[in-house]
C-alpha cells in the first residue's frame, strides 16, 4: 500500500491513449520509452528468448511511429489493439534478453525527450502525461574459456527473518549463510565477483535483498535455502532438491543449477520449478531460489552441519552457474 498513489480521477474520460515508442541505447541496456496520456496498468511478459511484450490495459493506441536506430539491437517492433482497451507492443532484439525493468516517469507523452524529474516516480493529477520506461538488459560479455571470469553474481543466504529449524535446533539461516560463504569463495577463485546480499546474522527484507543485488550491478542472483513443510505434513516422501524461477529468462539458470546440485548432493531430484516467490520475481537479472536439502529430515539436518556437505552444496551451485553462463555464451554466438 505504501507504494501505491491513489488517483480517484484516473478513470475519468475513458481509456488512456498510447502514443509513440522511442528506443535509446545505453551501456548495458536499451531504454524503450512509451508515451501514455495518463497512468495505466502495464505488464511485461517475455514470449521468446529475444522478444518482450508490453501490455497496457485500459488504453487505446494512436501509435504512428516506433523509432529505433543503430545501437539498440532491435530487430523488429510491432503493436496491436488486442481488445477495446488493451494495447500490446512487441519488441524483438538481435540478442537474447538478459533482464528487464519497467518504471514510470512524468513527461510529455507525445514528444518525449527525457524525464521531467531526475528520479522515476508515480504520476500525479495535473501532469500532462506519463512515459512508461522499459529498460531491457543486454547479455554480458562471457569469456568462453572461463565463463565465470568477471561476472558479478549476487548470493542471497536465505533468512532471517523467518526460516525453519531442524529436529535438533539447527537454524536454516545459519546453514544457508555457511553454504553461501563457501559459494562466494569458489566463485571468487574462478575469477567472478560475488556479492553477499546478507553478510551477517541480521535480518534483511526480501525486496531489500533484490534491491542490493540491482545496486551492485549483479548479473545473476541465487538465493540459497533449505526446505521445510508445514506442521502435520510428512516430509519423507517429498524430501529432495529443487530450484525455483519465475521469469522465462531465468529458467535455464534454474535447470543448470538443479542438474549440478542433484549430481553433487545425490538427493531426490524434485525438478526446476516455476514459483511465485518474492526474490525470484526480480526481473533485472536471471534470479533463482535453491532448496538444496530438507531441514526437517534428521539425516539432512545432520549433513548440513558438516563442512563436507556444505562444500558439495556450494560446488553444485557454482558449477550450475558456470554451466549456465557457458550455455548462454554458445547460444549467443
Amino acid at each position: 500500500a505504501a507504494d501505491v498513489l491513489w488517483d480517484p480521477d484516473s478513470g475519468a474520460g475513458g481509456p488512456a491513449t498510447v502514443f509513440g515508442v522511442r528506443a535509446r541505447a545505453a551501456d548495458e541496456h536499451v531504454d524503450l520509452r512509451v508515451g501514455v496520456s495518463r497512468a495505466a496498468p502495464a505488464r511485461v511478459l517475455q514470449i521468446g528468448p529475444r522478444t518482450l511484450r508490453l501490455t497496457i490495459y485500459g488504453a487505446v493506441g494512436e501509435i504512428d511511429r516506433m523509432a529505433h536506430g543503430p545501437g539498440t539491437g532491435i530487430g523488429a517492433v510491432d503493436w496491436r489493439q488486442e481488445a477495446p482497451a488493451r494495447v500490446d507492443i512487441e519488441v524483438t532484439f538481435d540478442w537474447q534478453v538478459w533482464g528487464h525493468r519497467l518504471t514510470v516517469e512524468t513527461g510529455n507523452p507525445r514528444e518525449y525527450e527525457g524525464p521531467r524529474t531526475s528520479e522515476p516516480r508515480s504520476p500525479v493529477a495535473g501532469d500532462d502525461g506519463v512515459v512508461l520506461r522499459l529498460a531491457v538488459r543486454r547479455p554480458p560479455e562471457i569469456d568462453p574459456e572461463r565463463p565465470l571470469r568477471g561476472r558479478r553474481i549476487a548470493l542471497d543466504p536465505g533468512h532471517p527473518g523467518a526460516g525453519s529449524y531442524g529436529p535438533t535446533g539447527l537454524y536454516e539461516g545459519d546453514a544457508n549463510y555457511a553454504i553461501a560463504r563457501r559459494v562466494f569463495t569458489l566463485l571468487q577463485e574462478a575469477g567472478a565477483t560475488p556479492i553477499l546480499v546478507r553478510d551477517g546474522p541480521g535480518a534483511v527484507g526480501l525486496y531489500e535483498r533484490t534491491g542490493r543485488a540491482r545496486a551492485s550491478g549483479a548479473e545473476v542472483f541465487v538465493s540459497i535455502h533449505n526446505n521445510a513443510l508445514p506442521d502435520g505434513v510428512r516430509p519423507f516422501e517429498a524430501a529432495g532438491t529443487s530450484t525455483f524461477y519465475y521469469h522465462r529468462h531465468a529458467a535455464p539458470l534454474a535447470r543448470s543449477i538443479q542438474t549440478a546440485l542433484v549430481q553433487t548432493l545425490g538427493l531426490r531430484d524434485l525438478g526446476a520449478l516455476w514459483g511465485d516467490l518474492a526474490v525470484v520475481r526480480e526481473p533485472w537479472m536471471p534470479a533463482v531460489l535453491v532448496e538444496g536439502a530438507f531441514m526437517m529430515i534428521p539425516a539432512h539436518e545432520a549433513a548440513l552441519r558438516t563442512p563436507e556437505f556444505q562444500e558439495r552444496y556450494a560446488r553444485g551451485v557454482a558449477d550450475g552457474i558456470e554451466a549456465f553462463l557457458a550455455e548462454r555464451n554458445e547460444q549467443m554466438r
